[in-house]
């Protein structure tokens, strides 16, 4: 163990009100640094979020995009054997139908499951 002369410290001459003083300066200081630390990592998290919802919804809409083109595509061949407007009827109806079922499940899931699916969203959103 290394041993302290006691001889050679020097002796700290300020008052207890200076040293208050000080505490009180430096906790303010600190408080000021990390209200400014968490306003740039909510600033980084919000571009985060920005950044990720565009590509969301781009890919949503790309995703809508290529679906419209199949569905076109399926429409059009189908036009081929019968007239072109019944061939879009058929499937315009069979698209929405297939639409109303996929929503009828969702309001089948446990509020539950909505519920833990948001907060695994949010999780990887923060």
């Amino acid at each position: 163990m290394a041993s302290i002369d006691l001889d050679t410290r020097t002796a700290d001459t300020r008052t207890v009100s200076e040293l208050f003083r000080e505490l009180a300066s430096e906790t303010a200081t600190l408080v000021k640094k990390e209200v400014e630390l968490a306003r740039v990592e909510l600033g980084k998290k919000t571009e985060e979020a920005k950044l990720a919802a565009f590509q969301a919804l781009a890919g949503l809409a790309l995703f809508f995009s290529g679906a419209l083109i199949m569905l076109l595509g399926v429409t059009w061949g189908l036009g081929q054997s019968i007239p072109l407007w019944l061939a879009g009827l058929i499937v315009g109806l069979v698209a929405a139908g297939v639409g109303a079922w996929m929503l009828k499940e969702v309001e089948k899931m446990p509020p539950k499951i909505l519920r833990k699916t948001a907060k695994t969203v949010e999780k990887e959103l923060s």
